[in-house]
Order: C-alpha cells, then sequence, then structure tokens
C-alpha cells in the first residue's frame, strides 16, 4: 500500500478593526455618539498591523512578537489570534498555534464554521485524523455549502477506517464498507458543490477503491491525470492508477504507468516494488 500525498489548502479570514460609531435620532435631530476604542485596543491593531508587514517582509519571528503582543493586548480579538496562531504554525510551533485556536473556540461565544474548517486541517496535518474528523464533521453541520468541509469530512473517515482495519475484531466488514460508503457520499457532494477542483478526484479514486468500485476508481484516476498536461501529471496519480489497473487484473498497462514513472525517477523505491508484485501476480495467473 502505498501513501497518497494531497495537498490541504487552508485560508485564513481577518481584519483589524479602527474604531466603531453608534448614530442615533432625537426629535427631528441627527447625531453621532464616538464610541472610542481604549488604548490597549489601538495599540492592539497596531501591533497586529506591524506583524502583517513583518509577515510579507518574510521576518517571521518580528511578526510573531507584534502579533503575541496584539493577542496579550486584546485577548478577546478573534482576528489576532487567528493571525498569530497562523505564525506560529509557519515556525513549526503546532501545540502552541492550536492552543490559540481551541482558546478561540472557547472564547468565541458561538461556533464558526471557518475556524472548526481551519482546526480540522492543522489536525489533519499532524495526523490527528480523530480530531480533525470531529472539527470536519462540526464544519460540514454548520455550512453545508462549503465543498472543503465536505471533502476533509471524507477523507479524515476514510483514513479513520483504513487504520482500523488493523483492529478487524472492533470493526465488522458490514461497518467498515458503510464508512467508506459516507466517505464516497461526502466526496461526492464536495465535487458537486465545486466541480472545477481538480484536487478532489484522487480522493474519490481512493475511496471508490475502498468501496471495490475499481471500473469507476479508474475512471476518476484518468480524469484527473487529463486535468494535467501529458508528462506532468502527479506521481501519486500515475501510482494510483496502476493500483487500479491491478486490482482489475490489467497486469501490463498497470506495469507500463509504473514504467513512466520510473523513467522520472529509476529510483523510486516504491514504484520498483509494485512493479515486482505485479509482474509476479501476472505471472501468476498465467500460469493458473
Amino acid at each position: 500500500m502505498r501513501r497518497v500525498f494531497a495537498v490541504v489548502f487552508s485560508s485564513l479570514f481577518f481584519s483589524i478593526p479602527f474604531g466603531t460609531g453608534l448614530v442615533f435620532m432625537t426629535g427631528c435631530q441627527w447625531g453621532r455618539v464616538s464610541v472610542p476604542l481604549s488604548p490597549s485596543r489601538i495599540l492592539s491593531s497596531e501591533r497586529s498591523r506591524q506583524g502583517l508587514v513583518a509577515l510579507e517582509k518574510g521576518d517571521v519571528d518580528e511578526a510573531e512578537k507584534r502579533l503575541s503582543d496584539a493577542v496579550r493586548l486584546d485577548k478577546n480579538n478573534p482576528d489576532h489570534r487567528r493571525f498569530y496562531a497562523e505564525v506560529l504554525w509557519k515556525q513549526g510551533k503546532q501545540e502552541a498555534a492550536l492552543r490559540q485556536l481551541n482558546e478561540l473556540v472557547s472564547i468565541s461565544g458561538k461556533e464558526d464554521a471557518v475556524l472548526h474548517l481551519l482546526l480540522a486541517e492543522k489536525y489533519h496535518e499532524i495526523h490527528d485524523q480523530q480530531t480533525a474528523f470531529r472539527h470536519a464533521d462540526t464544519a460540514v453541520r454548520l455550512d453545508a455549502a462549503n465543498a472543503r468541509s465536505w471533502a476533509l469530512r471524507a477523507k479524515t473517515r476514510r483514513l479513520l477506517t483504513e487504520a482500523a482495519w488493523s483492529a478487524p475484531q472492533e470493526n465488522s466488514p458490514e461497518h467498515t464498507a458503510e464508512m467508506f460508503r459516507q466517505s464516497r457520499d461526502d466526496i461526492l457532494r464536495a465535487i458537486t458543490l465545486d466541480p472545477g477542483n481538480k484536487d478532489l478526484l484522487p480522493e474519490l479514486a481512493l475511496i471508490q477503491m475502498r468501496c471495490g468500485q475499481f471500473e469507476q476508481a479508474l475512471a476518476a484516476w484518468l480524469d484527473a491525470q487529463d486535468k494535467y498536461p501529458a508528462g506532468k501529471e502527479p506521481v501519486f496519480i500515475l501510482a494510483g492508477k496502476s493500483e487500479t489497473l491491478a486490482a482489475l487484473y490489467r497486469y501490463d498497462d498497470a506495469a507500463v504507468c509504473l514504467n513512466s514513472i520510473l523513467q522520472r525517477d529509476p529510483n523510486d523505491a516504491a514504484a520498483k516494488q509494485m512493479l515486482a508484485h505485479i509482474l509476479t501476480a501476472s505471472k501468476n495467473r498465467v500460469q493458473r
């Protein structure tokens, strides 16, 4: 079994508040009462702005310092905290970044689909699929129109179900099949919501393989391959296509596909191992 790596995108949405105001009318006169920001909030916005500028310049250390100040000065500002978490993540301080995001969930006072999706992506990246699935599931519940949430729920459910194969006594074949079917439904919903997203096709193919739908999986791999110029398709797409062809007993076609990988990198150990396996399987099938 080969690992298939997919790029998972994360995005942040933040703004810097500069002030608020309240408009009221008394009789026939309009008046405006300014609600001034406290000095600490004004300074926190300035520190956040400075952090953004530092990040744009590539000075991540300075960005962390400024954004840390912004969060300290205005602990309840969600934008400062999200941006600070992202800078921490860029520096490899994953636990600290997750603490900031989880703290944001606690102080926000309401459930935010974007925040739960961001947490799902972060936990998925550090291979905590159970927590990632929980946040992706919440994101889907809060915003059923977001394709990324559906896709990540599909992927994390698939990964969790694959991991459960190592404990068959705890999971019946029927339960496993149902989990894969639910993953398939989720990824199909994601594709419906974002039909032009080529990055969803490999996950669809993988899930269809787990469902035993090899012909459909092959069609998905071919569709994914067609999204790239000939010879420029990612190796994991060719590898998945090869595995599916082998499952369909099309060993010669699978070998051709693997050889195309080895033409790019003659030292690709995974491709070599799979090619040897396919050649052996082909030989055994002929001898039967």
